[in-house]
């Protein structure tokens, strides 16, 4: 939702858990308890909304908001929706199972659903949102990632063959891939079998959208795949039937680099280097940021919004801005290098310079340095994508716990009621604002840890953190090199947190109450448990 600057202001409203409540009731009224998703079809898969769910789950305890959540990242991962063989989401699905999707690839999509499996990953263990999250990172760096290390916008729904004709297979195909023997089994896993369920407008020809039944899942955690050969089967047919795929005539791609979705999905990379340990995603979330910090960014200390054929054009909007922050802080979070807070803390000064309503409250979508507008336009609501606001908010409680200064707070509480007033009339329309809510009412876990970089039992501590789900918790750490130096400017309330007998020592805080420092893994472990944080 578009408000505008004169005539369109609502007035603030009051700041509580009421509307994290009522916006959990909201999206429980609009869920599907048979495919999972909210609404009909079309239907989108809306990772905001589980976002916001899995962290009311994690403040109340709420079984009806992580159901609702595993109920529709696990439609999503078998449904038509997931391209099973070459990794990622298509846009939304046309019917209300997942089965039939609209075969568009984008940027965004892939990376708000690498951050909700990832975080549902760490909130339930289940292995296959693991598997899920990876899978979406291997489409991220194959497809979409250009040589010089930005990510694509997206790729197209069809190809010379008509829309969705790269995608789908006939059982003959299976068989003149596999053989019989193969192509029959695989058949079953992918139910490619009975009637087809797509037709390919080009021609009219008849195929299958490949999809995972129930059976065939429940068969891949029992039965032939827990052996070797059946191991080896698995890995075996979807790599022969994606190199057949391959060859085919591939859909167009957009190859616009765009600020914004950029910074959702070097957030998201960030988060899954810091869940799964493996250093490539790290290495391919920096790469990206690099060529946003040479490419697309203006003389001013501003960025730019678009990057396409060694060429950076149009003035940011306030997403590029608000996403890119959120990029910077996920960056600290990955590395504790202080140069990506102190990013952070630039960009965030010359974008509320340029984009604040130092009247109403809030962020325009466009700065003073856009053409002349008749009205500058706010964005609230939270679409597919998280609005500018809803992330804003979030950026500003972070950066307020990172660094200490209480400025950060006090703004962010002003922004939440600029906002709220407007919330208050369909909560589940602003789920990331809601997410961000409950971040600034806390209670919030903050955890520094000291010592050297180098010591075991510092890395240890690292990795306890990482494996917790925290999604209203904050690192930092502390170590005696001059990287680390940068700390007593940005956050000077760390100084005084030091290593205790030369050991590594983490300090946690839950809300106002801190516990006594501790020198060794298992007992930060044991602190940071979601039953211990009290």
């Amino acid at each position: 939702m578009a408000l505008q600057d004169a005539g369109g202001y609502l007035p603030d409203g009051r700041v509580s858990d009421e509307l994290l409540i009522r916006g959990f009731n909201d999206l429980a009224t609009g869920f599907d308890p048979v495919h999972g998703g909210f609404g009909r079809a079309p239907k989108f898969p809306m990772p905001v909304m589980l976002l916001y769910l899995l962290r009311y789950w994690m403040r109340t305890g709420s079984a009806d908001a992580l159901q609702m959540v595993t109920t529709t990242l696990d439609a999503l991962r078998c449904g038509g929706i997931h391209d099973h063989l070459g990794g990622g989401f298509h846009r939304y699905s046309t019917d209300p199972g997942w089965q039939v999707p609209h075969f568009e690839k984008m940027l965004y999509d892939q990376a708000l659903l690498l951050a909700a499996f990832t975080e549902a990953w760490l909130a339930t263990g289940k292995p296959e949102y693991r598997t899920t999250a990876e899978d979406i990172i291997a489409y991220i760096l194959s497809d979409l990632q250009s040589p010089e290390g930005g990510f694509f916008c997206a790729e197209d729904a069809d190809n010379a063959g008509g829309e969705g004709a790269f995608y789908v297979w006939t059982r003959d195909e299976f068989d003149q891939v596999l053989g019989k023997e193969d192509g029959a089994y695989a058949a079953g896993v992918f139910g490619v079998h009975g009637p087809e369920n797509f037709i390919i407008p080009e021609g009219s020809r008849k195929a299958h959208i490949l999809f995972l039944p129930r059976h065939a899942t429940d068969q891949k955690s029992t039965g032939e795949s827990s052996t070797i050969s059946g191991k080896s089967r698995h890995r075996q047919i979807p790599k022969k039937l994606l190199d057949a795929r391959d060859r085919r005539p591939r859909p167009g791609r957009d190859e616009k680099i765009l600020t914004d979705w950029n910074g959702l999905a070097i957030a998201a990379l960030a988060g899954a280097y810091r869940a799964f340990g493996d250093p490539q995603y790290l290495v391919a979330a920096e790469r990206a940021m690099a060529l946003i910090q040479l490419q697309l960014h203006d003389s001013n200390g501003g960025l730019l919004h678009r990057y396409c054929d060694g060429e950076a054009a149009i003035h940011a909007f306030a997403d590029d801005y608000a996403f890119i922050l959120r990029a910077f802080i996920a960056l600290y979070e990955s590395t504790f290098n202080p140069a990506w807070l102190r990013e952070a803390i630039t960009l965030d000064r010359y974008f509320t310079r340029n984009f604040h309503d130092n009247i109403h409250g809030g962020y325009f979508s466009t700065s003073g340095n856009h053409d002349p507008l008749i009205v500058r336009k706010k964005e609230f609501a939270d679409g597919v994508i998280p609005s500018s606001n809803s992330v804003m908010l979030e950026n500003l409680v972070l950066l307020g716990h990172l660094t200490g200064d209480p400025v950060y707070h006090e703004r962010a509480f002003s922004l939440a009621k600029t906002m709220s007033g407007l919330v208050g009339r369909s909560p589940s329309a602003y789920p990331a604002f809601l997410g961000s809510l409950g971040f600034l009412l806390g209670p919030a876990t903050d955890i520094l840890i000291a010592g050297k970089d180098e010591d075991p039992a510092m890395r240890a501590m690292i990795a306890q953190v990482w494996q917790v789900y925290l999604p209203y918790g904050t690192v930092i750490c502390r170590t005696p090199d001059a990287a680390s130096s940068g700390l007593d400017e940005l956050a000077p309330f760390s100084r005084v947190m030091i290593a205790q007998d030369g050991k590594a020592t983490a300090y946690v805080c839950y809300g106002t109450a801190c516990h006594t420092p501790v020198t060794r893994p298992e007992d930060l472990a044991l602190l940071i448990a979601p039953e211990n944080k009290k």
